[in-house]
Formats: C-alpha cells, structure tokens, sequence
C-alpha cells in the first residue's frame, strides 16, 4: 500500500503514525533482501575463488534480514501488547490476559467465585470442573 494513500484514511494522526511505521518496518525488509542480492551479484566470480572471504557481506546482511523481519512481522502485535499494558496494569497482562474484572483476584478461586478448594480433592470437585467420587 503506498503511503499517500495511507496517510488518505480517515483515522487520528497517531494512528495514521503507528500504521506508517509499520509499513516503514516491512519496507525495511525489502531494502535488506535488496542488499543481500546486490551483494551476492556484486560478488559474482570472486565466490569462486575465495568462498570464506567474498562471502562475509553476503553472511552480513543475512543476519540483518532474518530479525528485521521478525520486528516487522511482530509489530502489529507488539503494538496491541504496549497499548493493554499502558492501558491496564502490566500484572493483568502477565497474569494471562484477562482484564481484571470487578471483583477483586484472589488466589482461592476458582471460575470466579470465591470458594477456596484443596488441591489434593480438586480433582473430585465441581468446582473446578471433576465428577465427585461416588
């Protein structure tokens, strides 16, 4: 998508912002496999004589492509994580994902009510989804 258009959606500046940089990161990766190919070209004959030598620059930007395109392909989720961690407490993201509720977590429950269940007899227990002994 080019970027003119992009800048032509009907979003907030910031959003507009966070969507250009994304696009710029992807953009990025097509600029380094475009330098791993020219760097191969470049080399050419000279792969023949000295193969431990003329290949450094080619082995270079190979180890650039592979992280830049991870960051590119992990950017938009990246972005989800930094706006729920700004958003809500960084122990709610950690904790699993949940967004804390009205009543307050405590360790004890189970399915979200507050009755405490021995681990040993969870197994057997309702609560936490067993079929009692009979």
């Amino acid at each position: 998508m080019p970027l003119p258009t992009l800048w032509r959606l009907q979003a907030d500046k910031s959003r507009k912002l966070l969507i250009t940089g994304v696009f710029v990161c992807g953009y990025r990766v097509i600029v380094v496999f475009i330098g791993r190919l020219v760097t191969v070209a470049k080399a050419g004959s000279a792969l023949e004589e000295d193969l431990t030598w003329s290949t450094i620059p080619y082995i270079e930007w190979v180890q650039c492509e592979g992280p830049a395109s991870v960051v590119s392909i992990s950017l938009p989720t990246i972005l989800t994580l930094s706006k729920r961690i700004h958003t809500h407490d960084l122990r709610s993201v950690l904790r699993g994902g949940k967004i804390p509720s009205e009543k307050p977590y405590s360790p004890g429950s189970v399915n979200g009510n507050n009755k405490l269940v021995r681990m040993d007899t969870c197994r057997r227990s309702p609560l936490c989804g067993g079929k009692p002994e009979e």
